[in-house]
């Protein structure tokens, strides 16, 4: 059940310095994206990452990001005390459930409405106790509780007001199912055990997310109700933790070398995020232009934020690095060429995404129907705007003349 508390988010907002890379460094880190378990063959390139971290906090992880670039997770005060946090045009906002002694924020929407998860004082003990909750994007608290369970973890809200998380009894693995939760309160779960939701596309038609079984971990889509288990080739274990509308799935795998993140493409394709230095890399979130954000710890073992977004360039327009790209299919490594409105993408040389909808328009089975569908319906339009031109020409034509001069229209 759902229930509104009648109060407002305790918020701290702290506005950046005038120079803001010491504490998000928008100019950027050269990062290496290169194909997961690939090797040679692949194209590596240059990418915008950037650091995040919350002023002041000991701890700093990312966890979603929305189209319009606002960014939300959890941070650590000095004191140990856990945050969730709302980063927005360069100002940070604390978020905290009232009376709670741990907040996070887990996902946002391109509303601003917000997700994430508490436990209350007495639950300190109970490293598992969690409860969802929904902020709203006028600022008040509703819980979320799947019936019947104790513990509830809301880990995405999608545009159009989806909810998706996990619920479980007193542990978290053959008791955890995953949930949807739909704009009516109404929450339908998940059967494959120790599973849990962590993103969704907005109609609701496919979702993304882990599982685990006697093998490992492992990640999974649901397309049209079909579920689909996958795993990073070479890897040990594999997390799906988002799915923007294009397709598009982050999350994060380990190998003999550490924990790296990943995307997915609709394809299928996968491309590696390391944060230079860094032997633990998690992609937590992706939004429907390709941003990706998450954390990642240090050589110290300090956590940080980061975000994996477009360079800034030519005026101002936003331009995509070629990630990912098997030889002989793309002429060099250099940044795509800029078609605005269109721009080419990670996905392959011939794939293109307008800069504002987020469509892709040339991708996956459901793309290229989407086009042909739009292309035919074109072409019939414009048939029909033409004999309607033509039969409105020849009504006039012999029913319309001026008295004075006899000339037909």
């Amino acid at each position: 059940m759902k229930s509104e508390w009648k109060c407002y988010m305790n918020v701290t907002r702290r506005l950046l310095p005038v120079v803001p890379v010491l504490v998000l460094s928008m100019l950027g880190t050269p990062g290496r994206l290169t194909a997961a378990g690939g090797g040679g063959d692949d194209a590596q390139s240059g990418f915008a990452l950037s650091s995040i971290d919350v002023p002041g906090a000991v701890r700093t992880q990312v966890q979603g990001i929305n189209d319009s670039g606002s960014i939300v997770g959890l941070y650590r005060s000095s004191d140990g005390v856990a945050h969730g946090f709302l980063l927005r045009d360069g100002d940070f906002t604390s978020l905290n459930y009232p009376g709670a002694a741990y907040t996070d924020a887990r996902g946002i929407n391109a509303q601003g409405d917000i997700v994430g998860t508490y436990h209350l004082p007495s639950e300190n003990s109970d490293p598992i106790a969690f409860h969802g909750y929904l902020l709203s994007r006028n600022g008040q608290f509703s819980r979320i509780d799947f019936p019947g369970h104790p513990n509830t973890i809301a880990q995405r809200i999608t545009s159009t007001g989806i909810v998706v998380g996990c619920y479980h009894d007193h542990d978290m693995m053959m008791s955890m199912y995953g949930f949807v939760m739909n704009r009516k309160n109404e929450f339908t779960g998940f059967s494959v055990p120790a599973s849990m939701h962590n993103g969704a596309t907005p109609d609701g038609s496919a979702f993304a997310g882990l599982f685990a079984d006697s093998t490992g971990s492992h990640g999974y889509l649901i397309e049209e109700g079909q579920f689909q288990p996958f795993d990073v080739p070479g890897s040990t274990s594999t997390a799906a933790w988002d799915l923007n509308p294009e397709g598009d799935t982050v999350g994060q795998y380990g190998d003999s070398s550490g924990i790296h993140g990943f995307v997915r493409n609709a394809e299928g394709q996968f491309t590696s995020i390391d944060f230079p230095g860094s032997k633990n890399t998690q992609a937590r979130g992706i939004n429907a232009r390709g941003d990706v954000v998450g954390w990642y710890v240090d050589s110290a073992g300090n956590f940080h934020g980061f975000l994996a977004g477009l360079r800034e360039g030519n005026g101002g327009q936003s331009e995509h690095k070629v990630r990912s790209v098997k030889k002989g299919l793309c002429c060099d490594n250099s940044t795509a060429a800029k078609l605005s409105p269109l721009e080419r993408t990670e996905e392959s040389p011939f794939t293109f995404r307008t800069r504002h909808l987020g469509m892709n328009l040339w991708g996956g089975a459901r793309s290229r129907k989407r086009f042909v569908i739009f292309a035919v319906g074109a072409s019939q339009l414009a048939n029909l705007v033409l004999r309607w031109h033509v039969s409105i020409r020849r009504v006039l034509r012999y029913s319309v003349q001026t008295p004075s001069t006899g000339w037909r229209v």
